[in-house]
């Protein structure tokens, strides 16, 4: 038992003994070698990159994410009364107390707005499905806040409970 301890020691000294030796004797055969290019590299191309810069970055700005922004009193005026005229013209009534107004920019493409109604009861914070009443939903696209023009694209009300969840709305 002691001699097979021994040997399987005496093995493992020297097996590393011979990798350090080896990794030495290479090292020591390169000592005083450079290692130099005879030519440049083939796929080696002179070009400017500051065309490719900014087109790469182009790409990129078009895949952020960008989020809605709240609009001034003075922006969100003229789509809050746009807003409230497609209901009118679907026979919705806005109620007139109770709600708070939300007001929404978002510069993509498309420059979107939402004009929301929430009741008084919902904080802007937690989950929409848990709102108490309705919620009224206008949404423009090709949005100007300076003529304080657009699209209207959807005008809609939820009732209590219809919002859907994270579950319902992957199906």
């Amino acid at each position: 038992m002691l001699l097979g301890l021994a040997a399987i020691g005496t093995l493992a000294v020297a097996s590393s003994f011979s990798v350090a030796t080896y990794a030495q004797s290479v090292l020591d055969g390169k000592m005083n070698v450079v290692m130099t290019e005879a030519a440049p590299p083939k796929e080696l191309e002179g070009k400017e990159t500051v065309a490719d810069a900014s087109k790469q970055q182009n790409a990129q700005a078009e895949s952020q994410i960008v989020f809605p922004t709240a609009m001034s009193k003075e922006q969100a005026e003229p789509f809050i009364k746009a807003a409230t005229e497609a209901f009118k013209a679907r026979k919705i009534e806005l109620p007139q107390h109770g709600y708070w107004i939300s007001s929404k920019y978002i510069d993509n493409e498309s420059k979107d707005v939402q004009i929301d109604w929430y009741p008084n009861s919902f904080d802007g914070i937690g989950p929409m499905n848990d709102i108490e009443g309705k919620v009224y939903f206008v949404y423009f696209t090709k949005a100007d806040l300076q003529k304080g023009t657009g699209e209207i694209q959807t005008v809609r009300v939820i009732e209590q409970g219809g919002m859907p969840t994270a579950a319902s709305s992957a199906n």
